[in-house]
């Protein structure tokens, strides 16, 4: 048997210090700098070299600044489980298309182009993008793999519907890039990275209904909420199963195109754009007549011509998102009407729902202020106001039947 040699190795001695406290490798006994990540040891510079069998450190700890920029370039794929992509083409990064992409849209709020949560979802997308890609990635070296991967991390933090609005933030991204011109090849997403297909959403909107129940409010429970509701609050739950009106339509509503005399609303809806004309009913008129005289007095000059305005005399709209729906939240709860999954717009809900019941489902979408694309909406010019109000006088008897209309009126007096 051999005996054991007793001579110390040579490897490991006169290691260099770290070049300041922070300094995130380390020198290993074999010369290199190094770091463990995710259980194994990664080399990424020498600070050493052998000569005679002996480690003779290099002059001023080698090449500790290229091992740094290296770990750097290569941590977010090797803490991912991910080999690090190859560097050296010189090509347009991560982070170059991001803060392109992030100026465009910032041009386009400024522009009011969009508004500040479109604004937002797109700022969040570059965020999750470079958090999962690291910011000096190549975008040519991204390929559809890495795509997939991406869309399985995905999954475990967006539903279905979710999901397939942020794969199309994400495509919508990389084609800025190419149409800008920051790189000559489109990206290949590969055919995993795609939207849930139509047969996994009718499922989950089948589980979800099951679960939670439909995202409306029925008739009764509307009245429910009427009979607790204060004066603004009922006007607005009047507004929204009359004409179908969500949290940021009420919050933009100008009182110059209320006009309460001949009972009718011509307000284009804030977020298409498209035209809506809206018959009002008596007991929403009512309402409204109430809710303008205990409207506070405005403070600033952009809440004068607003129907709704807070306590304060100031917009229910703050930073474009409407603080409107959360008193008709909160008092479907006080009510015990509140569901999962429900707010404010499930009176939206209710008034398509209840109105397609006459088969009028032009005059419904009108109302409700959706956009038509079909080539009958390009040329139509008006739907006549008996139809609307055929489809608003059917919601009527169905949230306020005439017993109840009857006990209401009684009440008044």
């Amino acid at each position: 048997m051999k005996a054991k040699s007793n001579k110390k190795r040579s490897w490991g001695k006169g290691k260099p210090p770290v070049p300041y406290p922070d300094f995130p490798l380390s020198p290993s006994n074999s010369g290199y700098w190094q770091k463990k990540i995710r259980g194994r040891i990664v080399y990424f510079g020498a600070w050493g070299k052998k000569v005679g069998g002996k480690l003779v450190q290099l002059p001023n700890g080698g090449e500790w600044k290229k091992a740094l920029i290296r770990f750097q370039e290569e941590k977010d794929d090797l803490y991912a489980g991910r080999p690090p992509h190859q560097r050296g083409s010189r090509g347009t990064t991560l982070k170059e298309l991001c803060n392109e992409f992030h100026a465009a849209k910032w041009r386009a709020y400024h522009a009011k182009e969009i508004q500040q949560d479109t604004y937002e979802k797109h700022k969040a997308t570059t965020d999750m993008l470079i958090k999962y890609f690291g910011k000096l990635r190549d975008i040519e070296s991204i390929c559809p793999e890495h795509f997939a991967d991406l869309r399985a991390e995905m999954t475990k933090q967006y539903g279905p519907v979710a999901l397939g609005n942020a794969i199309q933030r994400v495509k919508t991204v990389f084609k800025f890039g190419y149409d800008n011109r920051l790189y000559d090849k489109a990206v290949r997403f590969g055919s995993e990275f795609k939207k849930p297909t139509a047969k996994v959403l009718r499922v989950h909107k089948a589980r979800q209904k099951t679960k939670n129940g439909p995202k409306m409010l029925e008739p009764e429970e509307v009245r429910t909420m009427l009979e607790s509701a204060e004066p603004i609050e009922k006007a607005m739950i009047l507004l929204g199963v009359n004409g179908g009106m969500t949290a940021r339509d009420l919050s933009l509503l100008p009182i110059n195109l209320v006009d309460l005399k001949k009972g009718w609303i011509d307000f284009p809806r804030p977020k298409t754009g498209v035209e809506r004309r809206v018959p009002l009913w008596p007991e929403t008129i009512e309402a409204l007549k109430e809710a303008i005289e205990l409207r506070p007095t405005p403070r600033w000059e952009e809440s004068k011509p607003l129907v709704f305005l807070t306590v304060r005399g100031r917009p229910f709209l703050c930073r474009d998102r409407s603080t409107a729906g959360i008193g008709i939240s909160n008092l479907m709860k006080k009510v015990g009407v509140h569901r999962p999954r429900i707010g404010a717009s499930a009176l939206r809900h209710t008034f398509q729902t209840l109105g397609d019941e006459i088969g009028d489902y032009l005059a419904t979408r009108h109302i409700m202020g959706h956009v038509d694309s079909s080539i009958s909406g390009v040329y139509r010019e008006r739907i006549v106001d008996a139809r609307l109000k055929a489809v608003s006088d059917h919601v009527r008897s169905r949230i306020l039947p005439e017993e109840k209309k009857a006990e209401a009126k009684g009440g008044d007096e």
